[in-house]
């Protein structure tokens, strides 16, 4: 940061004026955070001239509609409780004492 001891009244284009404590904010040269990376991403050149980002972003709509449906389907009480029968047969406690036929 670069200290003034003159106040513009601005920070990154907003008024500070009367809330000034002398220092004047200056944008950094390379982001470091996910946001500022987000921010300073020139989207408008990678949506006209990169079809990977267009032909994403066409997919992801269509997509989460698939895997919205199929999470219905998998989690509905029918599947899960037809499931839960299947599995049943592997619960298995090791800790279980030996009966007479050898198993536990």
């Amino acid at each position: 940061a670069v200290v003034s001891t003159q106040s513009t009244g601005y920070w990154f284009g907003r008024s500070t004026r009367g809330t000034h404590t002398g220092i004047k904010m200056v944008a950094m040269k390379y982001q470091y955070t996910l946001l500022g990376k987000l921010m300073h991403f020139p989207w408008k050149y990678y949506w006209k001239h990169g079809r990977m980002v267009r032909y994403t972003a066409y997919t992801l709509i269509p997509s989460y509609w698939v895997f919205f449906k199929v999470h219905q389907l998998v989690n509905s009480p029918a599947n899960v409780k037809m499931w839960k029968e299947k599995r049943e047969h592997r619960n298995h406690d090791p800790f279980a004492p030996v009966t007479e036929d050898g198993h536990h």
